[in-house]
């Protein structure tokens, strides 16, 4: 990216507050910004497969779902949702295989790409980059340990009140005058969200339903608001 780009300045803000690039001084940015360019998708883009593993992504604005399908029924299961900052494909960037993931965009996306390639020669001349790499990629690890075991062990309704407690914002958490913090799940459909727990929107709907009618959560032109997150927790616990 040319640092004459209109666009440039931005991108450079949305890197500075991300977890992977916050660490870095400006002059490694810069050089590290020189390997990618930009591009937009329109909401429901995507690209195959193969074509994705040969790029590392990083969200500028929008959300993307990291989706995979069973190539026999159709069926599909998010495996994240990522927002700005955040960046994609990390398992091709480790091993330099394909990876049957693909990024959707939940609404117009705006990222960086560049050749995976390019990035890992980068890495290599940048260690301090591993600092905060490692720590993402643990994370990372973590979430779908997580997602794993909780469709082996827990109820739909039990994923689905887990996932509200960690993506939704708190009534309480609102600050008076100011907007309200957009969590990645706000204005998702229950399809959507159906697939993030691995479920299906019926059954999405009728807990969501439940969960309106407990006072726990609202929901208005889209956006989710938790109620009473402790009463949530406790209905969660419950449930578990």
């Amino acid at each position: 990216m040319n640092p004459e780009s209109p666009f440039y300045s931005h991108c450079v803000e949305v890197l500075k507050t991300s977890v992977l690039f916050s660490n870095l001084d400006s002059e490694t940015l810069r050089g590290m910004l020189a390997d990618y360019r930009r591009e937009i998708w329109p909401k429901g883009g995507h690209l195959p497969s193969a074509q994705v593993a040969d790029l590392f992504t990083v969200v500028i604005s929008g959300r993307v779902e990291l989706r995979r399908t069973n190539p026999l029924t159709g069926r599909q299961m998010t495996l994240f949702l990522l927002g700005p900052g955040d960046a994609f494909d990390v398992i091709a960037l480790l091993d330099g295989h394909d990876h049957e993931t693909q990024p959707v965009a939940v609404e117009p996306l705006e990222i960086i790409t560049a050749p995976i390639a390019s990035v890992r020669r980068w890495i290599e001349r940048h260690p301090s980059f591993n600092r905060s790499f490692l720590p993402h990629l643990g994370q990372r690890m973590r979430e779908l340990e997580d997602l794993s075991a909780d469709l082996a062990l827990s109820e739909t309704v039990t994923r689905l009140a887990k996932l509200i407690i960690q993506q939704a914002t708190p009534e309480s958490e609102q600050i008076i005058g100011e907007p309200p913090p957009t969590p990645l799940i706000n204005t998702l459909s229950d399809e959507a969200m159906a697939r993030m727990i691995g479920s299906v929107r019926a059954v999405v709907n009728r807990h969501l339903q439940d969960f309106i009618q407990r006072g726990l959560i609202s929901t208005s032109h889209g956006k989710l608001v938790v109620h009473d997150l402790a009463k949530l927790k406790e209905h969660c616990e419950r449930l578990l």
